[in-house]
Order: structure tokens, then sequence, then C-alpha cells
């Protein structure tokens, strides 16, 4: 009982309120009032029943999942809650207790937050609400946050004889944890979830050689990173074709020059549905060890700087997205330059003829035996060829008539 400061009056109340306690929110309390004077007590009033308002506790039980770069929350309700119908629960987030603030309401004791970063730590607070307001948090700390793997990058195939090579980097991001392989998936359709051929490879190899594909069929390849906890998304997916390289090139020749030999050919008879895409000249100082030049696109080529008396030996393949052809026929060549002229040209008379003697030239243009052509003529301006000789230094002409009004005039020149 407590005592009214006015004469006459008196209230009675709860034992929690007399020992100076507050009242709990959803409680149900009784309540009776009497009157009293310096007589005493009266006749008490009747009995009421009041529950007093509050909000509710806090949720219970707040446990964390994390995958696929999701926090997962979830929670019991509070074990009281204010007297009122619990109207829902606040979600606060933070990554420090200063920043913590509202990102959702939820009506569900669980909440699903896809806003996370990777390897990040963030703490949580969750608040059942009433309509008289949100009660106290409940609080956690989420460590270790991950997410998929991006995808790999820079996929490419390359489609070849019944084989397609599949290649690609290492993704960007690893989602917080570490990359323990890839996925390698091939189908007839660029459709990933009807892509039924399937590889798994370990996380060092960045490539796929395909065995089992056919020429002429169209094939689609994708590609995932997989991590030890979740697998990341796919590639796009890229095209490959398989085929077969082109037959060979046909009727190579060459045509020596000096310090150059000029190559001609012609396209394959077949280029197995790929267009050529090149040409790889292959030569050497011997059929057995011929390297190539650089592609070309054209059916010849003139191969300077070579070596004026050496033999070279050349091949050609041609080129589609398959790859190189066998190589063509081999053809045989020496480059050879023009010869200097003959030295000590010397003319004397014997025995009613003319010998000619000269000295071979310094500079053969790369021969090793020269042939020398003979001119004569009775001026300097008519001379004509009369003979040729094969690799001597010494001739005579016999057909010259000697006489005291007859001179004559002489001059050699050389020829391959």
């Amino acid at each position: 009982m407590q005592k009214s400061t006015r004469e006459g009056f008196g209230l009675t109340v709860t034992e929690g309120m007399w020992k100076g306690k507050p009242v709990v929110g959803g409680t149900v309390y009784y309540y009776q009032v009497s009157a009293v004077n310096s007589a005493g007590e009266g006749t008490p009033s009747g009995i009421v029943m009041a529950r007093p308002f509050d909000c509710p506790s806090m949720p219970q039980n707040l446990t964390w999942t994390s995958s696929n770069g999701t926090v997962s929350l979830r929670w019991d309700p509070p074990s009281t809650d204010g007297g009122l119908a619990i109207r829902g629960y606040e979600v606060h987030r933070g990554t420090a207790l200063s920043n913590i603030a509202l990102i959702d309401n939820t009506v569900s004791c669980g909440y699903k937050d896809t806003e996370v970063v990777a390897a990040r730590s963030y703490i949580y607070e969750v608040r059942a609400f009433n309509s008289f307001g949100a009660g106290p948090e409940s609080r956690v700390m989420v460590t270790g946050v991950v997410s998929p793997p991006s995808p790999p990058r820079d996929l490419s195939a390359f489609a070849s004889d019944e084989r397609v090579l599949v290649a690609w980097r290492a993704p960007l991001s690893d989602g917080g944890s570490r990359v323990t392989g890839y996925r390698v998936l091939r189908g007839s359709t660029p459709v990933i979830a009807e892509m039924g051929h399937r590889r798994d490879l370990s996380a060092r190899t960045f490539a796929y050689v395909d065995p089992e594909v056919q020429n002429g069929e169209t094939y689609y390849y994708c590609v995932q990173a997989v991590t030890d906890i979740m697998e990341g998304a796919f590639t796009g997916a890229i095209k490959a074709v398989p085929c077969a390289p082109p037959s060979r090139p046909l009727e190579l020749t060459a045509t020596p020059g000096q310090g150059e030999v000029s190559l001609s050919w012609k396209p394959p008879a077949d280029d197995n549905g790929k267009p050529i895409l090149g040409y790889y000249v292959y030569f050497g100082q011997s059929p057995a060890g011929l390297s190539p030049l650089p592609m070309v696109g054209d059916t010849g080529l003139r191969h300077t700087g070579l070596i004026d008396g050496i033999t070279y030996y050349y091949e050609v393949t041609a080129v589609n997205e398959a790859g190189q052809s066998l190589r063509s026929n081999t053809v045989m060549v020496t480059p050879m330059g023009i010869p200097g002229k003959p030295e000590g040209l010397s003319a004397a008379l014997v025995h009613r003829s003319i010998e000619l003697r000269w000295y071979p030239p310094s500079e053969t243009g790369g021969a090793v035996q020269l042939n020398f052509r003979i001119y004569r003529g009775p001026s300097e301006a008519e001379l004509v060829q009369i003979n040729e000789v094969r690799n001597q230094y010494i001739y005579i002409d016999e057909t010259i008539e000697i006489g005291p009004d007859r001179p004559f005039r002489r001059a050699c020149q050389y020829c391959r």
C-alpha cells in the first residue's frame, strides 16, 4: 500500500512498484484501491487488470554463414514481445562499431546480405520491433566472407585436324578462397546447361586439348574456376570448328639471280573448307635441314641476301585455320652473279693465225667454271661473236686473212 499525499485517499499498487521496481512490459498486473484515514482502511474497490507495453527483448541465438558472396543471418524470436506483437526485425551492418547503420527490415527470422566484399569482416546487429519501438540488439561479427571466383579471362579456342585447343588465363578475383582447379564444358550449342562434355583440370592448367572432336562439326566451350569452397561463374561460350590442313602447294619452281632466288608455286588443290591464310617457305643448304621464312600471303617469293655459288634447297607449305599442309616438291637452285671482265687480254700473230690469251676475272659470280665468248670485228664498234670456249684462257683464230691492208681488232667477253 502506498499512502496518498491527500488526506483521506490512498493507493494500493503491486509489490514491484512498492519496492521501487518498474513494471515489466507485457506482464499482466492486477490493481485494487482502498481509502484510508486516521480511523483505518476502508473497504477496497473492485480488482482491475492491466498489461503495460514495452519494446521487445533482444533476438536470441543469432548465427551466420557465408557462401557464394552472401552472408546469411539466422536468429530466434525474443523471449518477450513487450506486450505487443512483433512487427519485424531491423538488420544493421558495419565494418566497425562506429559505422553500424540500418541496411534493411525483415519480418522473418533470417536475412541474406548479398552486398558484401570478399575477405572483409563485418559486424551485424539485429533488433526486434513492435508498435512501441525497437528493442536491444543482438550482435555478431562475421569474418572471412568469401565470394565465387570471377570467370577465367581471355578464353580462346584453336581448331586443328580433329583437335581443339582451349586456353585461358586465371580469373581476376578468387573470391577470397584459393582456386583449386578449372572445369571445361563442351557442347554443340552455346547454352551452358546443354553442354554435356566435362573435364576437370588442376589449378596450374590453363589449356586443354580436346581430342574427341570431328572435322567439320561445330563445338562450343566455356570454362569456370573452382575453389575449395565454391564454383565460380562460367565464361561466355566460344566456338570452334575442327578441320584438316590444306593439301600441299603445287609446282614449286625456282629461278636463280645474283644473290637471290625467285620462287613461285600454285595453291593447293584442296583447302579442306578453310581459306588459305598464307604459305611458309623452307630453305637451307641441305634437304634435311630446312628452316622456315616468315609466312607470306602470295604464291611467290623473292628470296634475297643469298651467297652466289651456294646451292640452296626450297620447299613450301600452305596454312589454313587447322595448320600447315604437307610440304611441296623440293627444288634445288644456285644463285649466280655476273662475272667480272677477263684480265690481261693480248693478241699475237702465230703462223698466219691470231693467238688470244687472257686471265679469268677475279669475280666469277659464284660459278666454278666459266665460258668465254670471242668477239671480232674491223673496228671496236663492229665486234661480233665468232666463238665461245669453256673454261680455257687461250684461243687461236685461224679464219682471219692476214695482210698489210687488213688490220684487225680483237676483244674477249665471258659467258656462264
